[in-house]
């Protein structure tokens, strides 16, 4: 069994290091259109020369996933796992008809479907997949450099890449506040673009951090009094909750079914409002000891929980071998 993913992201790595799957990850420094060929050809040959009864791939890529559903028909016997993203399951509803009859082609030729949460498996199961869902496996983050005045610390750190689903107007609408003050809020991401199309910001407690290493990033994690990572995707689940709870402090999350499922008392959840972000800031800042002293009780319990449904997806895999070794027989 493989992975391949025409992508970097820290789910699909952690989830191949915690399940011991051989990841191929393919990535092109071209953009749109003029990356697909490249990678096709790449993807080709990982194909031609491993010849996996089994493969996983993420989607997004859509046209990564296609190129999996021919293999899958090509190769007798052979089984396919799509790691679904959020992106992927919108694009079950997408306006364009095309777009839509492929992603509904993909999730009926995959054998499963991996999702994050219930929410997106009743949607999987409605258009005719075959869902299970699977978690983030919390990161692996680096050791934390000595901080002698955290307890004292007012950074709210903002996950964002400033992607259409950030709620980055609210968050500043709350930093501004006054009882926000005190706080400074720091948002991580290239906040160019953004600030390009929506003007300047100049309020005293807002840093743009830009894109930094992954050592500074975690890092910032570590310094934060709380961490936010909102989104109005009803069904998402950010990657920056996982991060907040690997790094041991409050966090500030998205008011969701799927959220609230997962994550329970370990966040404090958020309209997508000024005063309800800022209120949810509060609430966060005022549990930061609590947290920090309970915070390795909180990861042992959610890992205990991801370990459950990580042996469920090991039995649909060996369901699936099964089924091959049958097949050949």
């Amino acid at each position: 069994m493989i992975a391949i993913s025409w992508e970097t992201h820290r789910r699909t790595r952690s989830l191949c290091h915690e399940l011991k799957i051989p990841l191929h990850e393919l990535t092109s420094g071209k953009s749109g259109l003029r990356r697909y060929g490249p990678l096709t050809w790449r993807t080709a040959r990982v194909l031609a020369s491993a010849r996996p009864q089994l493969l996983l791939v993420q989607n997004p890529s859509i046209v990564l996933s296609g190129i999996a559903v021919v293999y899958r028909s090509l190769l007798p016997g052979a089984r396919l796992i799509v790691d679904a993203h959020n992106i992927a399951i919108e694009q079950l509803s997408a306006r364009s008809r095309m777009l839509r009859a492929a992603a509904q082609l993909i999730v009926k030729a995959a054998d499963r479907v991996i999702v994050t949460n219930t929410t997106l498996a009743d949607i999987v199961r409605n258009a005719g997949g075959r869902p299970v869902v699977l978690p983030d496996p919390l990161p692996v983050p680096p050791e934390r450099r000595a901080n002698g005045g955290l307890a004292q610390s007012k950074t709210v750190t903002v996950i964002s890449t400033f992607a259409d689903d950030e709620p980055i107007a609210e968050i500043i609408a709350a930093a501004k506040l006054p009882e926000m003050a005190d706080f400074r809020f720091c948002f991580t991401g290239r906040s160019e673009r953004w600030l390009r199309d929506n003007g300047p910001v100049t309020a005293p407690n807002i840093e743009f951090l830009g894109f930094v290493p992954d050592d500074v990033y975690w890092q910032q994690l570590y310094e934060s009094r709380v961490i936010v990572d909102l989104t109005t995707r009803d069904a998402c689940l950010v990657c920056g909750a996982y991060e907040a709870l690997a790094a041991g402090r409050p966090m500030v999350l998205s008011d969701s079914r799927a959220n609230r499922e997962l994550f329970e008392d370990a966040a404090c959840f958020a309209k997508i409002q000024p005063r309800s972000i800022a209120d949810a800031v509060t609430s966060a800042s005022a549990v930061f000891m609590t947290v920090n002293s309970t915070s390795a009780a909180t990861k042992a319990r959610y890992q205990e929980r991801w370990s459950v449904r990580a042996n469920e997806f090991q039995q649909e895999i060996e369901s699936l071998r099964t089924n091959i070794s049958i097949q050949e027989a």
